[in-house]
């Protein structure tokens, strides 16, 4: 299923089709603004880089963590966007 991510049992998959990292916007416009130099293996050293860069300066990437269930993630301001739903798993 295209835009959905299915966590490792398949009992339940985050709709994340407007997400702008599941879409193709990033690699369009990547590819849109001709630099076109890096490789996955870069993009991979890169975020390496960035984060023993942030180690040092002291920036914190994750502020806070919610614990919600499923209903109050789906009926959340922001993480609703992004709806869980279960899976009709027919392989099981």
């Amino acid at each position: 299923m295209p835009g959905i991510l299915i966590e490792e049992h398949k009992h339940y998959g985050i709709d994340c089709k407007t997400a702008i990292w599941a879409t193709d916007e990033i690699k369009k416009t990547y590819n849109e603004s001709g630099v076109n130099v890096l490789s996955d293996a870069d993009f991979a050293i890169s975020r390496k880089a960035l984060r023993n860069r942030l180690k040092k300066t002291g920036v914190k990437l994750i502020e806070s963590v919610d614990v919600v269930n499923i209903d109050e993630w789906n009926h959340h301001a922001v993480y609703g966007q992004f709806p869980i739903m279960p899976i009709d798993n027919q392989e099981t």
